[in-house]
């Protein structure tokens, strides 16, 4: 600052009579460099670029914007750019706060909310996505998820 350069700029402030404002994104909220606005340990997570003010793009998230959302948030919506966490949920046969982890045996649907009927035949698993039994349902049962109970006195 000053004509000569010979004083440096208030702490949060850079660039040419310091009158640029620092990126609130620098890591563990360093301040920037006082020259040109870099954050010189780089960058929170979330955000990228020297002055760390643009936010990750194409899916990615968090520290140095290196992470790799999942593609299973629901109706494909991206994740969070810090945290890589879906918004809104998951699609059909995903769980978790990041949608990585597929349903388990015996639940199926968004976020694996539903329980399987527990009638396909042999006890097999139904389809994580949609619910049904893949090889039918076991004698007595119907329905495309085998939830229907037959009732043979009729």
């Amino acid at each position: 600052m000053g004509n000569n350069c010979e004083r440096i700029c208030t702490t949060g402030w850079y660039g040419q009579n310091c009158s640029m404002e620092c990126s609130n994104h620098c890591l563990d909220n360093d301040t920037c460099f006082h020259v040109n606005g870099t954050c010189l340990r780089g960058c929170a997570p979330g955000y990228r670029g020297p002055t760390c003010s643009n936010e990750c793009i194409n899916g990615s998230y968090g520290l140095g914007c290196l992470e790799n959302c999942s593609g299973n948030c629901f109706e494909n919506q991206t994740c969070d750019f810090i945290s890589g966490t879906c918004q809104n949920s998951c699609s059909k046969g995903w769980t978790g706060s990041k949608c990585f982890t597929s349903c388990s045996n015996g639940t199926y649907g968004e976020n694996c909310r539903y329980n399987c009927s527990g009638h396909c035949l042999q006890n097999e698993t139904c389809n994580r996505l949609e619910g049904y039994c893949p090889n039918g349902c076991e004698i007595g049962w119907d329905g495309e998820a085998c939830g229907r109970e037959i009732n043979c006195n009729s």
